[in-house]
């Protein structure tokens, strides 16, 4: 019988990775920590997400958006650098 317990702490730390890039996201693009961190938070409690990180069925949008949210970091420091 396999534990629940683990896929639901699995999307927590992946929401949690999720808030880091949207820091790092808003870090980049408007280099105030300030702005970043407050999105990052406004993120993290955001009552939307809720329904993705308790239910294990939603694993894919938690997934998902770790992925989008990655790329579009690495995306955005690629532009800054080349500039």
């Amino acid at each position: 019988k396999h534990d629940p317990w683990f896929y639901h702490f699995d999307n927590l730390i992946l929401h949690a990775l999720n808030a880091l890039l949207v820091f790092a996201l808003v870090w980049l693009i408007s280099t105030r920590w300030k702005i970043a961190f407050i999105t990052a938070i406004l993120f993290a409690i955001n009552p939307l997400r809720v329904e993705s990180v308790v239910w294990i069925i939603e694993r894919k949008d938690v997934l998902f958006s770790f992925f989008y949210l990655g790329a579009l970091v690495n995306y955005v420091y690629a532009i800054k650098k080349i500039n």
